[in-house]
């Protein structure tokens, strides 16, 4: 305990003391982080930012590049070689 609170393994700072200010200290940080967070919401709904319509907001295609489409394959199915299957059972 020496190690990670030396004022409190001394005498110096009660143990009850020192949790409070660990406490305090949390609080803190969470205020900063919902603080944080708040501005950074507002800034981004800015219009300034051109958000999508809520019609497109999922399509992927907006933000990412993504492949074409898939091909039919019409119903048709292709044998699988014994190996293959042998090398994605092991």
């Amino acid at each position: 305990m020496a190690d990670v609170f030396p004022d409190v393994a001394s005498g110096d700072i009660e143990a009850s003391y020192q949790g409070v200010r660990q406490a305090i200290s949390l609080a803190v940080t969470l205020g900063f982080a919902l603080l944080g967070g708040l501005i950074v919401g507002f800034i981004l709904k800015l219009p300034v930012f051109g958000a999508p319509s809520d019609a497109i907001c999922y399509e992927d295609s907006i933000y990412w590049e993504v492949p074409g489409e898939e091909e039919a394959h019409d119903g048709q199915l292709t044998a699988v070689r014994t190996t293959e299957t042998e090398k994605l059972n092991n």
